[in-house]
C-alpha cells in the first residue's frame, strides 16, 4: 500500500509539472522616447501615449514574427488614425488630423512582433 501511495504522489507531481510547462510566456517592452520608440511583444499588450500636433507624420514599421498581431493608434476622444487587426509585416505612414494625445497599442496573441513608430514633426 505504501508503494502505491508513493507512485500516486509521484504521478501527481509529474502531472502538475507538465501542466505548468504548457503555460504561455508573456513579455513586452517599449524602448525609445516620444520621437521614436519600438514596442516588442510576445503574447501580451503594450501601450504608449504621446501628445502630437496636427499634421504630424508617424512612420510605422511592423515586423510580425508569428501569431496574431493587432496595432492601433487612437486619439483621446476615440478617433482612430490606424487600426490593424491580424496585421502582417509592412511599413506605412499616417498623419494626425488634430492636436491630441494619441495612444499607440500593440498586441500579440499566440505570437511575437516588433513595431517601430517614428514621429516626424
Amino acid at each position: 500500500m505504501k508503494k502505491l501511495s508513493i507512485v500516486a504522489v509521484i504521478m501527481l507531481v509529474i502531472t502538475f509539472i507538465v501542466a505548468g510547462c504548457q503555460g504561455r510566456i508573456s513579455e513586452g517592452s517599449i524602448v525609445g522616447d516620444d520621437n521614436q520608440f519600438v514596442v516588442s511583444v510576445l503574447n501580451t499588450t503594450k501601450s504608449h501615449e504621446v501628445k502630437l500636433e496636427k499634421g504630424t507624420n508617424i512612420k510605422v514599421e511592423i515586423e510580425k514574427e508569428s501569431g496574431n498581431v493587432d496595432v492601433a493608434i487612437i486619439g483621446s476622444e476615440g478617433n482612430v488614425l490606424y487600426k490593424g487587426d491580424n496585421a502582417d509585416s509592412w511599413n506605412f505612414t499616417v498623419s494626425t488630423n488634430k492636436e491630441d494625445t494619441y495612444k499607440f497599442t500593440v498586441t500579440a496573441t499566440d505570437g511575437k512582433c516588433s513595431v517601430s513608430f517614428k514621429i516626424e514633426k
